[in-house]
């Protein structure tokens, strides 16, 4: 991940992620849809884009608070977890506030349109959990920790083995070079089976 020399120190987190937690729960579980938030939230580890870990207090580490977002028109994902990289420590600094900010990633919707124009049928895609595809490098991964609630209601610590999307909500640019490709875009101009030149701090699965 992209950080200036000398970033800020993260405090702790883990309690405030805690709580974060059980206050979302205690949101769902009256509208029916703690279930639902709770299947999509394991699922990272049974895809095995996260682990489960012992509670080491290591430096430096982030915990992710993390709600559930419904959305009932979707035809694909109609729960999603969101990590929030925004959530201040216990040092008034955020995991967002230790990254350099980069460009937006979004096309310009005048660029979309007239790519359409250039041949006589337009396709759209999408690439299911595409920003999973990214591992995250091993050393930062302690950055990206959440807490999960287990079938028997027990809390475990958990830590991110690949770059979750809503992670990246606000701050991050991946990689922090202008002129290198986003990860989705390299994904998108590759062969499944073969590996490009590692964008810095990622590893191809």
């Amino acid at each position: 991940m992209p950080r200036p020399k000398n970033p800020p120190e993260l405090g702790e987190s883990r309690g405030q992620a805690i709580k974060r937690l059980l206050a979302n729960e205690k949101s769902l579980r009256p509208k029916g849809k703690l279930d639902a938030f709770n299947v999509e939230l394991r699922e990272y580890i049974t895809l095995g884009h996260a682990e489960k870990i012992p509670w080491l207090k290591l430096k430096p580490h982030y915990y992710l608070p993390v709600h559930g977002v419904f959305k009932e028109t979707s035809t694909t994902t109609k729960t999603r977890p969101v990590f929030d990289a925004s959530a201040k420590t216990t040092s008034g600094y955020s995991l967002n506030d230790t990254l350099l900010p980069g460009p937006n990633l979004y096309p310009p919707l005048l660029d979309v349109i007239i790519r359409f124009r250039r041949f006589k049928v337009g396709m759209s895609a999408d690439i299911s959990k595409m920003f999973r595809e990214v591992l995250l490098d091993p050393t930062e991964r302690d950055l990206h920790r959440f807490i999960l609630c287990q079938e028997d209601g027990s809390l475990v610590d958990c830590r991110m083995l690949s770059a979750e999307t809503d992670v990246w909500s606000e701050a991050l640019t991946i990689p922090s070079h202008p002129s290198a490709p986003h990860p989705s875009q390299i994904r998108r101009s590759v062969p499944s089976r073969s590996c490009p030149s590692n964008p810095p701090g990622f590893l191809c699965r």
